[in-house]
């Protein structure tokens, strides 16, 4: 009894693995298309490697995650906002930092919160010599660093 259920615990964990049902990107499916177990376990072997660069920059067939679409849609606005920012940080809110927190995926009850602690560092984020780049550096730091904010803001990277 004991074989019979292992060998059905095993065709049916074969099976699961050969109904593949992922988007098709990586350099797996670059090789394969089909749906059996050796494709789907060469896809695993491969994908598991490339698939996440894939992800992130948009290569090997996949879109760009949307994780890193935003954070490329953040440090744009940075570069181009960054006075303005640092205006609105030096206050703790204004429509510019609002709009770099709602980039950042946080929850508009967090805002004022995300506001005020880049205010208390501002200092820090805004140098003579800053770049927008580091400030977006520091202010995603900031916002891990905090256990509110770091459930409530959903850029991760």
């Amino acid at each position: 009894m004991k074989f019979f259920t292992m060998l059905v615990i095993t065709v049916a964990a074969l099976t699961a693995n050969a109904d593949d049902s992922s988007t098709g990107c990586g350099l797996g499916w670059k090789v394969t298309k089909s749906y059996t177990f050796s494709a789907t376990t060469t896809r695993g072997t491969t994908n598991s490697y490339t698939t996440p660069f894939g992800m992130t920059f948009g290569t090997a067939g996949c879109q760009k995650h949307t994780i890193a679409q935003k954070e490329v849609q953040l440090r744009n606005f940075a570069r181009i906002s960054y006075d303005s920012i640092s205006i609105d940080a030096s206050m703790g809110g204004g429509e510019h930092l609002a709009a770099m927190t709602e980039l950042l995926g946080c929850d508009a009850s967090v805002r004022g919160h995300v506001g005020l602690k880049i205010q208390s560092q501002y200092q820090q984020l805004f140098p003579a010599q800053g770049s927008s780049d580091k400030m977006v550096d520091q202010v995603i730091s900031i916002i891990g660093s905090d256990s509110q904010l770091s459930r409530t803001c959903q850029l991760d990277t």
